[in-house]
């Protein structure tokens, strides 16, 4: 019908039906060229507007504060009514040009840069953009812009006059391409090593196909990823890719899709408007990203028709047609293909962010080594270079979607040139190793870059002044019961602080590292060989618990082409990866039947217990039915977390022994995956104790709480320095601390907070305090203690009596533990080269002397010696020494067993030496030598010229108890000098008796067991 035949009412009705109101958007309409901004610009020119009116604020309180007022209580000085913040509404008028640049240098003030590391300046570019911002959301606000000139003026006042005086650096980020050889490294380190960071099965199968289609599309990293949760209908849907079936000559068919990208910049309308590229099957697995595709579209039940990859194959091509088109299931339409998995929800609707995808790529490229800002930029920018160098202008424009010649040439051309000048000077073939060296990232890599900071780095930041200042602010809002929220503020200022800080230390101590392995590199002239420092544990035991991610890990790294049942089985490997649920993992053999308990005896339901109960729990029903079984105890049942398998007693020490010949991870720590326990936590001391069972040496500790406790038993007898225990490890350490370092950077043990404050050895920890960058070594560590010099007693609980009015010190740490219930098996360490025992006479009485070499004993060894053995091994000669020794005792190592006191106290002479009248000065100093071996507990405090007084001591009786385990003296020589002028003195005191612990009942099983490996 003519618009002519249409009455009028019936025009103005049907336009006011849908919508249509005369004279609404008549202010709007009168502005030219007006193009609504979206939201992140919006948030942007907010937050540029919230600078300047907190600038105008602090400008007020500061004239208030200096007095700076008139007469009549007005301001002194001339401040334009633009300035006031009440005046940002429309019809303000513009602000002048001198306000303007008070307020960019304000801001350039308290600008933190990142590009500028070293005095963290903002660059101009920043600057300008945040001046950008202003300007644009002043004239939204206002109604009235900032003239043309004026901007320009700006700008180019930021990029020379803030350059010349240094408040902006003219500095930008180095441009280069990721190309071929770094995503073959990414993909090897996502497939091969442990991830730093949790990682879904299904992010297995996305993170590879959306970092594929990223190398051949050159899209933005905001074409397929959303930045906020609210953003839901952004990311990459199902819609966005149209799936067809191709058919090849040699039979059967391939898969090609095209994928759509509606998200890009300036697309003002994503519902019809969209850029399109395509891709096919590729012949090698590493570079084939439809296998994933299609592997997510089982999963997510998205093929309409096809449910599974049975149906999937059986598919075939018509005769006549050489394609089939597939279709999507109306339900999955709008449904996000790379979508959000946690271990708590498994795998939700929404999308997956920006930054979620951002922190797996960085984590995964710092395993792989690389220590440059590797991004997608990047990506899009070999790419580009590729393309451009094959296709027109106006191909590579659609395909990168960037036509601007002077974008281009800014923001996707690498730092150094492409041209290879030489060549085409002298007319020779081009050679560009040299260009593609520089222009990727492989000056950015480095093997075995460590991932994380020390932990001596890490505990010298929460020494730092302003995390200390906050955490201190923590504690008075909390004993001041303040509000949560204002705890709760408090708490995340000190957590972003630490982060800040561990992140800007970190990078600084890659570069470290790097300069320090490039330049051993040059000093071993090529020759050495670093050690990997990768780590595969996880990795190794998840092949095993998950076998399809095992065998995609040997397929998905490989250049080779593969066959077509090659392809379908890691096509079922995919689907199977993307579908599985790892609320909790269970161990091989104790997998849950339809959610009940494997057991028949039990058949309980798992959804009935905690996820972090269900593991154990069928675990437990296993080692009671096998044992029931095999006509057993449990106890008798040993369970090896690395072959995954039962062992019965008989058989448990043998089995341990093929490990310990085999051990090839210096891992100590537990691994906890998905709340099921697949590793064990090992002990470095018992691994590298050679003189043990295997089976003790080859113990392990589901909790580490438990592991520390043991270790603390260890560390109570250890002597330092010393080698790192580990059959692995050869690392010279200096003391406990240092030692503590180590199992936390080489051998992932790390001590929880609660207990690094309940640790018994903090006598030995040194306090590191924060050195500013730049400073002096005013923050250097501190000196050793006092306490260091004169240690505490092992066991805390008995305070030691002792016979003389006088406190007596307290006997070193690092003696013998007086716990060892059996001469015999205690451990013997010694540390000097030479040395031998002294003879204390009186009353005719003499005290051999031992003479040995000590670098059989020494703890660069791997044996250890008994007390017995040592004995065995030695010729006692009753020789005293000559000479006078310089008197060390920082460096003496006075150490022995309390065998040695009681046999000396069991000697004939009827008390201890008598000094008095017939010794001179010269025989005390070879009496008191720094060479002296003494028996445990007994600590010689010399100084360089001791005076003895009449010292005498009787013998004390042995106390006969029958829970007293072994005959040992309870009795303890303390020599120990006073002042200069006085003399030192000499007391005894009791040691506390050791206990017997009470025995346990032995429950014997039956008569007639079998000694099968289950």
């Amino acid at each position: 019908m003519s618009p002519k035949d249409i009455p009028s009412d019936e025009l103005w009705k049907k336009a006011a039906a849908k919508g249509y109101k005369h004279g609404v958007h008549r202010a709007e309409d009168r502005q030219r060229k007006k193009q609504p901004c979206g939201p992140k610009t919006r948030y942007d020119q907010d937050c540029a507007l919230k600078y300047y009116e907190k600038w105008i604020v602090s400008i007020e309180n500061d004239r208030l504060n200096a007095g700076d007022l008139s007469t009549d209580g007005k301001s002194a000085v001339n401040v334009p009514d633009a300035m006031s913040p009440k005046s940002l509404q429309e019809g303000s008028p513009p602000l002048d040009i001198a306000t303007i640049k008070d307020f960019l240098r304000f801001k350039a003030f308290i600008s933190e840069g990142r590009i500028d590391e070293e005095l963290e300046r903002a660059t101009a570019d920043s600057l300008n953009a945040f001046a950008e911002w202003f300007f644009a959301g002043f004239a939204r606000v206002t109604g009235n812009p900032i003239p043309k000139e004026d901007r320009q003026e700006v700008y180019d006042w930021v990029r020379n006059t803030l350059t010349r005086e240094g408040l902006v650096v003219n500095k930008k980020k180095p441009k280069h391409l990721f190309g071929e050889k770094e995503f073959t490294q990414f993909t090897i380190t996502f497939w091969i090593v442990d991830d730093k960071i949790f990682m879904h099965p299904r992010n297995k199968v996305q993170i590879p196909f959306i970092l594929s289609v990223f190398f051949w599309t050159a899209a933005r990293i905001g074409a397929f990823f959303p930045e906020k949760k609210n953003d839901s209908k952004k990311g990459l849907q199902y819609r966005d890719i149209e799936l067809v079936l191709l058919r090849i000559p040699s039979g059967g068919w391939k898969a090609i899709y095209r994928i759509d990208q509606r998200w890009v910049k300036n697309n003002r309308d994503p519902d019809n408007v969209v850029f399109g590229a395509s891709t096919s099957q590729h012949g090698t697995l590493l570079h084939d990203d439809t296998q994933f595709l299609l592997a997510l579209a089982i999963a997510d039940h998205a093929i309409w028709g096809v449910n599974t990859l049975d149906e999937l194959w059986q598919l075939q091509i018509p005769d006549g047609d050489d394609e089939l088109p597939l279709r999507w299931n109306n339900s999955v339409m709008h449904l996000p293909i790379l979508r959000n998995a946690t271990m708590r929800n498994g795998v939700t609707n929404e999308p997956l962010l920006k930054r979620t995808f951002d922190r797996i790529l960085k984590s995964v490229l710092n395993l792989s080594g690389f220590f440059g800002p590797a991004t997608v930029h990047a990506i899009r920018r070999f790419v580009g270079k590729k393309v451009n160098a094959r296709y027109t202008e106006v191909e590579r424009s659609q395909h990168v979607l960037q036509g601007d010649p002077r974008v281009w040439g800014r923001s996707y051309v690498a730092n150094t040139s492409s041209v290879c000048g030489r060549s085409a000077a002298l007319d020779e073939p081009a050679q560009h190793d040299q260009v593609d060296y520089f222009q990727s990232f492989a000056k950015f890599h480095e093997s075995g870059l460590p991932s994380k900071l020390p932990a001596r780095e890490e505990a010298a930041i929460s020494q730092h002044p302003e995390l200390l200042d906050l955490e201190s602010e923590v504690h008075r809002l909390k004993s001041e019961h303040g509000s949560p929220s204002q705890i709760q503020a408090t708490v995340s200022k000190a957590r972003a602080c630490r982060l800040r800080l561990t992140r800007k230390r970190l990078q600084r101590y890659k570069l470290e590292w790097v300069r320090g392995r490039r330049d051993w590199k040059v000093m071993t002239r090529g020759k050495g060989r670093a050690e990997d420092q990768s780590q595969t544990d996880l990795s190794e035991i998840l092949a095993r618990v998950m076998p399809e991610r095992g065998r995609l890990a040997k397929t998905m790294i490989s250049d080779q082409v593969v066959s077509e049942e090659e392809r379908k089985d890691a096509v079922k490997d995919l689907c199977s990866l993307a579908c599985l649920d790892c609320s909790t993992v269970y161990r091989p053999g104790e997998k849950p039947a339809q959610d009940l308990c494997p057991v028949e005896s039990c058949s309980l339901a798992m959804h009935s217990l905690p996820k972090v109960q269900r593991s154990t729990h069928i675990h437990h029903c296993r080692q009671t039915e096998l044992a029931k079984t095999l006509e057993r105890m449990p106890s008798e049942l040993q369970y090896c977390f690395t072959c995954f398998d039962w062992y019965v007693e008989e058989e448990w020490n043998q089995h341990c022994q093929i490990h310990l010949e085999s051990i090839t991870s210096k891992r100590c720590a537990s691994i906890t995956y998905c709340n099921t326990l697949v590793r064990p936590a090992f002990c470095p001391f018992c691994l590298g104790g050679k003189h043990l069972p295997a089976s003790t040496r080859w113990s392990s500790w589901t909790r580490e709480a438990k592991l520390w406790s043991h270790l603390g038993e260890h560390l109570a007898t250890a002597c330092w320095p010393r080698k790192c225990p580990h059959p692995l490890c050869s690392l010279d350490l200096e003391s406990e601390r240092s030692f503590i370092y180590h199992l936390n950077d080489v051998h992932s043990l790390q001590m929880s907070a609660s207990m690094q404050k309940s640790w018994p050895s903090k006598r030995d920890c040194e306090a590191l305090t924060w050195i500013p960058e730049g400073g002096s070594q005013k923050g250097e560590r501190k000196r050793q203690r006092e306490d260091e010099q004169e240690p505490r007693p092992l066991n805390k609980r008995f305070k030691p009596s002792t016979l003389d009015d006088e406190e007596d010190p307290k006997p070193p740490g690092h003696l013998f533990d007086p716990r060892a219930t059996d001469v015999s098996q205690t451990s013997l360490s010694l540390e000097t080269p030479k040395v031998s025992l002294v003879d204390l006479t009186a009353d005719g009485g003499v005290l051999p002397e031992l003479s040995h070499d000590m670098s059989s004993l020494s703890p660069d060894t791997d044996e250890t010696h008994s007390l017995d053995s040592f004995s065995q091994q030695q010729n006692i000669l009753p020789t005293s020494l000559t000479g006078e020794p310089e008197l060390d005792p920082d460096k003496a190592q006075i150490l022995a067993d309390d065998a040695l006191f009681s046999e000396f106290l069991r000697s004939p002479s009827p008390s201890l030496c008598h000094i008095g009248e017939g010794h001179g000065k010269d025989d005390l100093r070879t009496s008191i030598s720094p060479q002296t071996i003494v028996p445990a507990n007994i600590c010689l405090f010399p100084e360089e010229d001791p005076h003895l007084a009449d010292l005498t001591a009787e013998r004390l009786p042995e106390v006969k108890n029958k829970n007293i385990q072994t005959k040992r003296p309870y009795v303890t020589l303390h020599i120990r000098p006073k002042k200069a002028a006085s003399k030192p003195k000499v007391s005894l005191r009791l040691n506390p008796p050791k206990r017997a612990p009470k025995p346990k009942s032995i429950r014997r099983g039956p008569k007639n067991r079998s000694s099968k490996r289950v």
